[in-house]
């Protein structure tokens, strides 16, 4: 079965989040086996923005399986119809065991760790709070599932 992890930097804590992240994971374990990961790393206050991204860029790499394809949630990144992000998605179930979906802290992700990502993915022109930016895209994964395998999304 396919692989398809989604990383937080930061922990997941509200209940509402958790919640419905189980529903849709609980739907999409008929396609997929979707892994949750959050990191919940902290720093010093006095940690700038740009070593506080180079720290958990650093992290992140040595937390992470060098085979996946890894795919950065990025406000400049790559914007997908419902139905294109189906097809990308399948055509990465051709080409990778795993498929990493990584949600970076507060300040984004590092250029450093854009250069090594094999996509930047965005999921609106609205900046959304890493929580729900998780819920979305495991929603989002769900969809694209059902639409790949001609499943009614509105079943379940």
């Amino acid at each position: 079965m396919k692989k398809v992890e989604i990383l937080s930097i930061s922990r997941v804590k509200q209940d509402f989040i958790l919640k419905g992240e189980k529903e849709y994971q609980k739907r999409l374990s008929k396609f997929v086996d979707l892994k949750l990961t959050d990191f919940n790393l902290s720093f010093p206050a006095s940690m700038s923005k740009n070593d506080v991204m180079k720290q958990e860029g650093e992290y992140f790499f040595k937390h992470t399986s060098k085979d996946a394809k890894i795919i950065l949630l990025d406000e400049h990144g790559k914007k997908f119809t419902s139905q294109e992000f189906a097809n990308f998605i399948k055509k990465q179930d051709v080409s990778s065991n795993t498929l990493l979906f990584a949600i970076g802290g507060a300040y984004g992700w590092h250029e450093s760790v854009k250069e090594k990502a094999d996509m930047l993915l965005s999921l609106s022109d609205f900046t959304f709070p890493y929580q729900l930016s998780r819920l979305i895209m495991v929603e989002q994964l769900y969809r694209a599932y059902s639409i790949i395998n001609n499943f009614p999304y509105h079943k379940e």
